[in-house]
């Protein structure tokens, strides 16, 4: 409700009056009360950092094998805690250490077979427990052979997008190396953040 003018102020400085109630809102801070709370906002700042650092983690994409959802140069932000509270499934997009010492490298992928599925890949078709699996987002097939294999417990089947041109392999991933621990994957991707035009949300 708005302040009433008081009965008893002359009309002809009316404008001069002011409403104390409105006037009174501000104080000023001691400096013990400056200091807590410049602490209050360090100590949040800094929890909110290791956080971040703790939950997500960012890279950017070298390279075509997820082509075209994820692109050379491509930004990324990896959730690296979902997989705590949940296991793998498939077709998520995967950031994780390579698993054989001879290449010291994070590589991004999508899993294809969960642990106990039989993969196996005839020319331009994957199959998981004998059913051919659906993918509108693989751009280039693949023309290659394998299996099929059993996925063991604790391990992961992954493939790039973007598998083969012109019998040449684009994607290095399980169907030459093998498959892929759990305890080697950092986390699921979450988002593509840069360049703007490539905004996208992953997850969710």
């Amino acid at each position: 409700m708005p302040a009433q003018q008081p009965s008893n102020i002359d009309p002809a400085h009316a404008r001069g009056w002011v409403d104390t109630t409105l006037a009174a809102c501000l104080h000023r801070v001691n400096r013990r009360d400056l200091i807590r709370q410049l602490l209050v906002t360090l100590v949040v700042t800094v929890a909110a950092a290791v956080f971040l650092q703790v939950s997500v983690r960012s890279y950017v994409v070298d390279g075509d094998s997820m082509f075209p959802g994820l692109k050379s140069g491509d930004h990324l932000l990896v959730d690296q805690l979902v997989y705590r509270f949940q296991t793998p499934a498939r077709g998520d997009i995967v950031v994780f250490r390579f698993p054989h010492p001879w290449l010291q490298q994070d590589l991004v992928k999508r899993i294809i077979g969960l642990p106990g599925d039989v993969v196996e890949i005839r020319p331009h078709l994957v199959f998981v427990n004998g059913r051919p699996l659906y993918e509108p987002y693989v751009r280039n097939v693949e023309t290659y052979s394998y299996g099929p294999r059993r996925v063991p417990a604790g391990e992961y089947f992954v493939l790039g997008d973007n598998r083969e041109l012109n019998g040449r392999p684009i994607s290095y991933d399980s169907h030459q190396w093998g498959f892929l621990p759990a305890g080697d994957i950092y986390g699921r991707l979450s988002l593509t953040f840069w360049p703007p035009a490539d905004l996208h949300l992953f997850g969710w």
